[in-house]
């Protein structure tokens, strides 16, 4: 062999090594992905996941139920005795487990009881606005229809109620009565009312109006400081002939923005 055709197959050689040495960073260079160069020996690339048929995107943004909702009840559910847990799944509390109470048609009923009878729910809260609709077949002495507010005990709260000829805002201060404002009011048996009673640091105010017309712009205000919190509800006074419905319930919380 000549020494040129030894010298040619040195540079040959030569040439391969420098090739195979550089390849790796000459194309690291040239920019091609080190992903793209596993597909080429791999075809089999992972991806994400689709959803399910059927199945709903994820949500991040979805809407915050109301904050200040703190109990409600529409009485839609089956007859039977007790009002029992209200449509909101709270447990109703204090008289409901007595015969006057039951769930009739579709709404609560407090019928053929004798002297004070009370619904209460929710936790203890201080400022709140409690709004019920319903109906009394007849009004007399000692029977009445109405909301309490910062209940402590069956002995110690406020309510406003109506009792055929005047609104009225009641407290109780162990076990002793004692109206603190009243407005002559006339309401008549078997109409449907709507009463809203609201306690806002030691204001406390009240209205009540028919529930077919317009709700009126005036309350009945008082101030007072006795009690700072407590539980709301229904509170009713009965004779044995006393037949109360009610239609709806609901308790809010009382803002500052609340007007007057």
């Amino acid at each position: 062999m000549s020494k040129r055709t030894i010298l040619i197959l040195g540079v040959l050689v030569l040439l391969g090594l420098v090739s195979g040495l550089f390849t790796g960073p000459i194309e690291k260079a040239l920019g091609i992905p080190q992903a793209m160069q596993q597909a080429q020996g791999n075809p089999k690339i992972n991806m994400p996941a689709a959803n399910p048929p059927g199945a709903m995107p994820a949500d991040n943004n979805q809407p915050n139920q109301p904050t200040n909702i703190l109990a409600t009840d529409t009485f839609q559910r089956q007859n039977q005795p007790s009002w029992g847990i209200a449509s909101d799944g709270r447990q109703w509390g204090g008289d409901i487990n007595k015969p006057s109470f039951s769930i009739t048609n579709l709404k609560g009923q407090i019928a053929g009881g004798q002297g004070a009878l009370e619904a209460i729910i929710g936790l203890p809260a201080d400022n709140v606005e409690v709004t019920i609709s319903g109906s009394i077949n007849q009004f007399g002495n000692n029977v009445n229809l109405g909301i309490v507010l910062r209940w402590t005990s069956p002995n110690n709260w406020y309510k406003a109620f109506i009792d055929g000829n005047q609104l009225v805002i009641l407290k109780s201060v162990n076990g002793q009565n004692s109206r603190i404002a009243q407005v002559d009011m006339k309401t008549n048996a078997g109409v449907a009312y709507t009463l809203r009673f609201r306690s806002l640091g030691t204001v406390l105010s009240a209205k009540v109006w028919p529930s077919a017309t317009a709700e009126p712009q005036k309350w009945l205000v008082v101030d007072d400081h006795t009690f700072p919190t407590g539980q709301f509800g229904v509170r009713v006074l009965e004779q044995p002939t006393t037949v109360i419905t009610i239609t709806s319930f609901s308790a809010t919380t009382a803002a500052i923005g609340n007007k007057i």
